[in-house]
Order: structure tokens, then sequence, then C-alpha cells
């Protein structure tokens, strides 16, 4: 019995050393599951910090993207207005320049005008020299000391 006894001693004292060890694992896989837990944390933590940035980014992006269509529109509507404005003062310039360009045709008509009658008078001034100067001669043909 002695025997016995110490045989299941011997088997009493393996089996506290085996649950001994069986609490130690259990023990160490709790806290490896506690750091795999705050591992797993901080990644989450992380992979939210980088989904935020990532959803601020294409907001930032959404609003650049409008902010420079906008741009593009204002300077496209300045441009235009520009274009407008010089095809405006360009018509403006052409009307004045044909403006002046009828008065002096005008001007060169009257001017036309007036040569014709003095070149006509002219005419009739010099038939009539020409006449007074035959009549003259006539006059000094049948004078009576010739």
């Amino acid at each position: 019995m002695d025997e016995m006894l110490g045989d299941h001693e011997g088997r009493l004292s393996a089996l506290d050393d085996t649950q001994r060890r069986v609490v130690e694992e259990f023990n160490n896989l709790e806290m490896r599951l506690a750091s795999v837990q705050k591992n797993r944390i901080r990644k989450d933590s992380s992979l939210k910090d980088i989904q935020a940035s990532l959803a601020n980014l294409e907001a930032n992006l959404t609003s650049c993207r409008h902010d420079l269509k906008q741009q593009v529109r204002n300077k496209s509507d300045a441009l235009h207005q520009c274009i407008t404005d010089s095809l405006t003062g360009l018509q403006s310039s052409q009307l004045s320049l044909d403006e002046r360009l009828t008065i002096l045709e005008n001007k060169a008509d009257g001017i036309r005008t007036a040569q014709d009658k003095h070149t006509m008078l002219f005419s009739q001034a010099l038939a009539g020299i020409h006449s007074l100067s035959q009549g003259f001669m006539t006059l000094l043909d049948h004078s009576p000391g010739h």
C-alpha cells in the first residue's frame, strides 16, 4: 500500500506539475491574446486614421477640382469679355473710319464739282478771250488805217 500510496503521490505530484504548466501556458496565452488584441486595436486605429486621411484628401481634391473649374470659368468669362470689348472697339473704330471716309469722299466730290465749275468758267473765259481777240482782230482789219 505504501507503494501504491507513493505511486499515487507521484502521480498527484506529476498532475500538480502538469496543472501548473497548464496554468502557466494559459497565462502566457492570455498575455499573447491581450498583446494581439492591443496590436489589432492599434492597427484598427491606424486604419481608421488612414481612412479619415483618405476621406479628407478626397474632400480636398473635390474642393480643389471645383475651385479650378470655377477659376477656368472665370478666366474664360474674362477672356470672352475682353474679346467682346476689343471687337466692339474695333467695330466702333471701323464705323468712325467709315464715317470719316464718307466725309472725305463728300469733300472730294465737292472739290471735283468746284473744279469742274472752275474748269468750265476757265474754258468760257478762254472762249470769251478768244472771241474778244478775234473781234479785236476783225476791228483792226476793218479799221480805216489798215
